[in-house]
């Protein structure tokens, strides 16, 4: 149990130092200067204890830095490469600027004002949105719930921070003559980024998903492609028919690499994916699309299934949405398809 011990310090000033030994769990000591703030800490630790809690100070030895360095050591460098550029840079920021501080320190009020100075900063990309300030708070969120696991915090700080209130999800789409003309400018550029684009129109795959493809992963002969580096870590495997399974067959035959198992493997290093950025942004301009990003393929692909009448659920399996939270902002594209379920409803 607790024994609260009176003790003199060099300078004559008087402590009180407290001790906690319970079998089970580790041995708690704390000093204060007055006994009644001694012996009510030494109540409140002594209930948390017999409630089931852990308590440990190590929250007031271990620093922001050194959990956040655990972290991306233990967890996010098993996560796929995406995940851990994207984890790694978040937390690196957050290390940055209070990594000094202790896990203690970490409290609501300062996660508040650091996601302040997210919000207000120039990056490198100018001024964050709020659904980027709401991945940063979420990367160390979870950084923070890993250190409840290892026993070092009590609980995680983040979950008492709301998050901020994002803007409705960007839809961008390409219309028909968008689609044709930008395939064609693939087409001029370069058969790896026609399959990419063609793919991803196809298939509604993730950037890092096709980019990382490797041939073991390809069915050329059932029409399936097997996605094993995706954003939320399940293996999803997705038909590939038509037009696009064809092209997908007659790369296999004319550019498949012996040195490499990568579909489209890098020039300088056949082991790393081909970089396509320079390219993709090339053949926007030539196809004269404004306003459309590599990741609107997805949405537009998302729009061709849902307007041909595929359920939203289909749809979410296809997409690897694990809700259907996400593939709803497509819904609207089925207006048509309400509408004549609704008339043939009435005259039943």
């Amino acid at each position: 149990m607790a024994t609260v011990t009176e003790r003199l310090r060099k300078n004559g000033k008087k402590i009180f130092r407290v001790e906690i030994r319970i079998k089970g769990n580790p041995p708690l000591s704390k000093s204060f200067e007055r006994k009644a703030d001694a012996t009510d800490w030494a109540r409140q630790q002594e209930v948390k204890i017999k409630q089931g809690f852990l308590v440990s100070l190590e929250a007031d030895r271990q620093t922001i830095s050194l959990i956040i360095n655990n972290y991306l050591e233990d967890i996010v460098d098993e996560m796929c490469p995406s995940s851990r550029l994207s984890y790694s840079n978040q937390l690196s920021w957050f290390r940055d600027q209070v990594g000094h501080l202790t896990l203690r320190q970490l409290t609501p009020a300062l996660i508040i004002q650091l996601r302040k100075i997210l919000q207000t900063e120039d990056s490198t990309r100018g001024k964050r949105s709020v659904a980027t300030c709401n991945r940063y708070l979420a990367a160390l969120s979870s950084c923070c719930s890993y250190a409840v696991e290892q026993q070092i915090l009590e609980e995680n700080p983040c979950r008492k921070v709301k998050k901020l209130t994002e803007p409705r999800g960007r839809t961008r789409f390409l219309d028909d003559q968008e689609r044709e003309k930008l395939i064609a400018a693939c087409k001029d550029n370069s058969p790896q980024l026609h399959l990419v684009v063609v793919l991803a129109l196809a298939t509604g795959a993730r950037r890092q998903e096709i980019w990382s493809l490797r041939w073991e992963n390809v069915d050329l002969g059932e029409g399936y492609l097997t996605f094993q580096e995706t954003k939320n870590g399940d293996i999803r495997s997705v038909p590939v028919i038509g037009q696009a399974l064809e092209l997908l067959r007659e790369y296999h035959r004319k550019h498949r690499l012996l040195n490499t198992s990568l579909l489209f493997p890098s020039s300088k290093n056949p082991q790393k994916p081909l970089e396509f950025r320079k390219r993709w942004e090339s053949v926007l301009r030539q196809a004269e699309i404004k306003d459309f990003r590599y990741h609107d393929l997805r949405h537009s692909a998302a729009s061709y299934m849902v307007r041909n009448g595929m359920d939203l659920r289909l749809v979410a399996e296809i997409l690897g949405h694990r809700t259907l939270q996400m593939t709803m902002r497509y819904s609207h594209l089925k207006r048509d398809h309400l509408k004549s379920a609704m008339l043939k409803a009435m005259s039943a």
